[in-house]
């Protein structure tokens, strides 16, 4: 009797059940299912690109399939980003109900940045990501499925890097290009882009968790923290240092780091052919600076390139090195298609900034944005052409996806403190605070 009961109320749940309709798709994302269900011809490409995407880049969370494909990115376009054990900020989850882990930031060795910026994961990344392997992970469970507007959140996002390995590895490791050539898909990748930021700054990308994550890694005291807190994840990102926190350098023959974090020599020869490994792409000189041969000339007769490393949990704004006048300044189109100049999926977005100095040549600072959003903000006052800067001036800001600086100087004119000289030799790599010295002028 008990079982005919049961089977009887289940039999009369079952239809509503059924009728109960999946959560919406966001909006952006709803733009590229239309756009694929009224394209087959672009529809079948697009599959053959996710049939074609190796193992290892797409994974196993999502289906190789066109709805698969509208899941993963209704996953990334409102992702939780919180700091990660190789200093980057990623997009992710965390598998089952265990929390987040303790967040540790170890020294960071030349051959773990170039990792960590490169298609492979570090090693801690790889080891963690199978100690979770057998973990089932559901994307939208019931206890987390929905914002506070009732639509998808991600808060299950994949693991590490399970979003943008993907994405670049459906543009470029399938044989079909459709992904950067199609008139069609660009501007919708454009949009897409454009959505991932604008969540950036919704109170939704932002939560008692998020927020506690990040103050492990972040020292409080240095920064100015509004009285009601932070409301959102770039308000975070971006915010301001305590000016005591920061004091610069004033020697007018010293060079202040523009930023914070890992700081090295690149190359003291730069020529022409010299290669700029960002990522998932590697830049020469000449596109860097947007083929603006007037000014690359400066640099590639052995010229010196430091690097600037950002980590997640640095602060995001960068300053003027030396005193100068601003000759140029620009925004260049690149990751992910990510302003209105788009280029490719694998290029990364820049910008630039020139400054004409009394005692250090002609500096160009090339501003890199890296990760799915890659935004780079220059001030609209100090990088007007004919602006004068002095050293420690602020020149602009990257929000979420922007974490590395290279400074282009002319040959002989700089002689770079010694760590930073070994930093870029091997080893453990040097830091420095914004305003602090990284070199001097060398004098003949």
């Amino acid at each position: 009797m008990i079982i005919w009961l049961v089977l009887v109320v289940v039999g009369c749940l079952a239809p509503a059940l059924a009728a109960v309709p999946p959560p919406p798709r966001h909006p952006v994302v709803a733009e590229l299912a239309a756009i694929l269900e009224n394209d087959p011809q672009l529809a079948t490409s697009v599959n053959y690109t996710l049939q074609h995407v190796p193992h290892k880049s797409w994974g196993s969370h999502f289906e190789r399939t066109i709805p698969g494909l509208l899941d993963f990115f209704d996953a990334w376009v409102v992702a939780d980003v919180y700091p990660s054990n190789d200093t980057l900020a990623l997009a992710t989850w965390t598998p089952g109900n265990g929390g987040l882990a303790p967040i540790s930031n170890p020294p960071l060795s030349r051959r773990t940045k170039r990792d960590s910026l490169g298609v492979r994961e570090p090693t801690s990344q790889a080891q963690g990501r199978q100690a979770s392997a057998s973990r089932p992970l559901d994307l939208f469970p019931a206890n987390g499925a929905s914002n506070s507007r009732g639509e998808r959140t991600g808060k299950t996002s994949p693991d590490p890097l399970t979003f943008i390995s993907p994405m670049w590895s459906l543009a470029s490791d399938t044989r079909n290009s459709v992904w950067l050539r199609s008139p069609t898909l660009l501007p919708w990748l454009q949009r897409f882009v454009q959505a991932r930021g604008a969540f950036m700054d919704t109170a939704d990308s932002w939560s008692p968790e998020i927020a506690s994550a990040w103050w492990r890694s972040v020292n409080r005291s240095e920064y100015e923290v509004p009285s009601g807190g932070f409301t959102t994840f770039n308000s975070f990102f971006t915010r301001q240092v305590k000016p005591e926190a920061r004091p610069v350098s004033h020697n007018s023959y010293e060079i202040a780091s523009p930023a914070d974090g890992y700081i090295w020599i690149e190359s003291t020869n730069v020529t022409a052919t010299s290669d700029f490994n960002l990522k998932a792409d590697t830049l020469a000189p000449e596109e860097l600076l947007g083929f603006n041969t007037a000014f690359v000339d400066n640099y590639i007769q052995e010229g010196m390139a430091v690097i600037n490393f950002l980590a997640a949990t640095d602060y995001h704004h960068f300053w003027a090195p030396v005193d100068g006048t601003v000759v140029a300044a620009g925004q260049l189109g690149g990751l992910y298609v990510a302003n209105g100049d788009p280029c490719c999926v694998g290029d990364h977005r820049r910008a630039y900034v020139l400054l004409n100095t009394q005692s250090f040549g002609t500096i160009a600072m090339i501003f890199i944005g890296m990760y799915d959003i890659s935004s780079i903000v220059l001030n609209s006052t100090t990088t007007q052409v004919g602006a004068a800067v002095h050293k420690g001036d602020e020149l602009g800001h990257f929000q979420y996806g922007g974490s590395e600086i290279i400074t282009l100087f002319q040959s002989n004119l700089v002689e770079a403190d010694p760590d930073v000289y070994r930093g870029g030799t091997g080893g453990s790599l040097a830091t420095r605070k914004a305003g602090q010295r990284y070199g001097i002028q060398r004098f003949a």
